[in-house]
């Protein structure tokens, strides 16, 4: 059963075929109601069919007076029940009953409410539209009479708002079902009502936000590249940045060990730009345990397209150095190369202070050639003088950890005869029988093997060969 009440309504009957005809069932039209007190109400009683929706509350139009308005493609037809009683000093309603639908049957039923014309009243916060693209925008803006008329406005802070009337190519306005935009712009972008005047008195719809949801990712990425470690007890702080299109909305997830435990807590912000949005989501355990280290990967979706980024988490019980040499403690280079890295086994947590010595002495002190790329020293234009001790210095001050080791630096040398550096003069003729002494100077790491040669006599203007 529906039952409605109002002290003023007025029922609009429609046909599917011919006229429209707007019978009139009220104080005016009821003779029986003549002479009643103003606070006098009428009720409709009736059955609805499965197919008849619940009634919302509707506002004023040309030949309405009050009440709710039901909007359906088959309503029951609105009849004066049989055998009931007509309204009488001691009565004050007229009983009627909803009859199955027939060719001749309603199509619409209002019973107009006299202080607001729009279904939805002003009152409720906004509704949220969202601006499709290639797709017609719809405002559902619905008025409870059909020959309610109205104007779609555009909300612009200190400016006049703008209003628009249906032209019936783009804008198009039906009762039934509000304004429709068929081929919107970024003009709709924004805050709208609907508003319309009935006697000198303007009314106003609920306020839309039209949103144009983009879904384009620019790119996404951690703070941490590949791996952070962190101390057993400390705490993890993960920050996860996507870059959108203005407008763009996304989400934001993450996966991590731990994550059932809810041992982490999450800060979100947002920060537009003149050409791009910003987000963040900072993930924050703020006591490590060794349960909590593994692969931490951050989810970033719009729409449809999604991206990704992961990071490996190793959690340490305590700080620690570990030195050794990457091969022998001996090594070797060759004179006139390039350049030379001397570069140690170091793995420590949390990253340690190195330092360089040779011999005893801070190796960036004593050559420009010399200087430190990471952990390992690294010797340009490699000379003869660069042979010697390198000591490296590794420490974590701030929990005293302290460790060093020394390698030894050979550096070689080709050999050289001094002698060919300088021209030599022919010894001239030596008697048989004496004797004379030849030198020969020669250097080079590691010291080189000399062997003497000569020639005989030559016979006849012939050389001999030479003989050890």
């Amino acid at each position: 059963m529906l039952s409605l009440s109002h002290p003023f309504f007025s029922v609009c009957r429609y046909r599917t075929k011919g006229k429209v005809q707007r019978p009139q069932l009220g104080r005016e039209n009821s003779t029986a109601d003549r002479g009643r007190q103003p606070n006098a109400t009428a009720q409709l009683q009736g059955s609805l069919g499965a197919d008849v929706g619940v009634p919302v509350r509707c506002g004023q139009g040309p030949g309405a007076s009050g009440g709710v308005s039901l909007w359906e493609d088959e309503p029951a037809l609105l009849q004066p029940s049989d055998g009931q009683q007509q309204p009488g000093p001691e009565h004050g309603r007229v009983p009627l009953q909803i009859s199955p639908p027939t060719p001749e049957s309603v199509l619409g039923l209002c019973i107009c409410h006299s202080q607001q014309p729009f279904v939805e009243h002003p009152d409720m916060s906004p509704d949220v539209l969202y601006l499709m693209e290639k797709q017609p925008l719809v405002i559902p803006c619905r008025v409870t009479h059909p020959n309610v008329t109205t104007t779609l406005v555009k909300f612009l802070p200190q400016l006049h708002n703008p209003s628009l009337k249906p032209d019936q190519m783009n804008i198009i306005w039906n009762s039934k079902q509000g304004f429709t935009i068929r081929s919107p712009t970024f003009y709709y972008i924004g805050l709208f009502f609907c508003q319309t005047v009935i006697g000198d008195v303007t009314y106003k719809s609920r306020n839309y936000f039209v949103h144009r949801p983009v879904s384009n990712i620019m790119e996404v990425y951690l703070n941490g590249s590949g791996r952070v470690q962190a101390l057993k007890g400390k705490s993890l702080v993960l920050n996860c940045t996507a870059t959108g299109e203005l407008n763009t909305r996304v989400t934001i997830n993450w996966d991590y060990p731990g994550k059932v435990n809810n041992d982490a807590f999450i800060i979100r912000r947002l920060v537009k730009h003149r050409t791009h949005m910003e987000f963040y989501s900072i993930l924050t355990i703020p006591k490590l345990q060794r349960t909590n280290q593994g692969v931490y990967t951050c989810r970033v979706s719009s729409g449809e397209n999604a991206k990704q980024k992961e990071v490996t988490v190793t959690v340490y019980d305590r700080p620690f150095i570990r030195l050794k040499p990457r091969n022998e403690s001996v090594l070797e280079v060759q004179a006139g190369q390039k350049s030379y890295r001397i570069s140690p086994k170091l793995k420590a947590f949390p990253a340690p202070k190195v330092i360089w010595l040779k011999d005893g002495m801070v190796a960036a002190e004593q050559c420009s050639r010399y200087h430190m790329d990471g952990n390992s020293l690294v010797i340009r234009d490699v000379a003869e003088e660069d042979a010697g001790k390198y000591t490296v210095l590794a420490k974590i001050q701030e929990y005293g950890l302290y460790q060093n080791l020394t390698l030894t630096l050979v550096v070689n040398v080709s050999p050289q005869i001094g002698e060919k550096k300088v021209s030599l003069q022919d010894p001239g003729s030596v008697p048989r029988g004496s004797r004379r002494a030849l030198h020969c100077t020669s250097h080079g790491v590691p010291p080189p093997h000399v062997q003497w040669l000569w020639h005989p006599c030559p016979s006849k203007g012939r050389p001999a060969a030479p003989q050890a």
